[in-house]
């Protein structure tokens, strides 16, 4: 579990970006994460009006369900890119299929300064 105090809801966030942007269609795929992205993405962009950490408690409560994709969650939690790249010109099934997930979270983290 990603603990609360064991960061702030912006870092919560990038590393969520950070998983998103290394190998995304491995890690949802294996983890089964890939059949929940509907909801999370349905939950940040339809929810503008949300604070990060309501996004970053949603993260918490949707990755409790994939296992794997949690440890990997965690372990980017210890060391999260600055600044995220845009996953969707690199060709991959995740971020061609979800983009408004992926630049409502960099839109937060911009917005964050972090």
């Amino acid at each position: 579990m990603i603990s609360e105090d064991m960061s702030t809801p912006e870092k919560i966030i990038a590393a969520f970006l950070q998983v998103w942007e290394t190998n995304p269609d491995d890690i949802f795929t294996t983890s089964g994460a890939i059949n929940g992205l509907p909801e999370l993405s349905s939950y940040v962009v339809g929810h503008p009006e949300k604070s990060n950490a309501d996004i970053a408690k949603k993260i918490q409560e949707w990755s409790r369900n994939y296992k794997q994709l949690r440890d990997v969650l965690v372990a980017a939690l210890r060391k999260p890119k600055n600044k995220p790249t845009d996953p969707t010109k690199q060709g991959n099934v995740v971020g061609n299929n979800y983009p408004e997930l992926y630049a409502s979270l960099c839109k937060r983290i911009e917005q964050s300064g972090k």
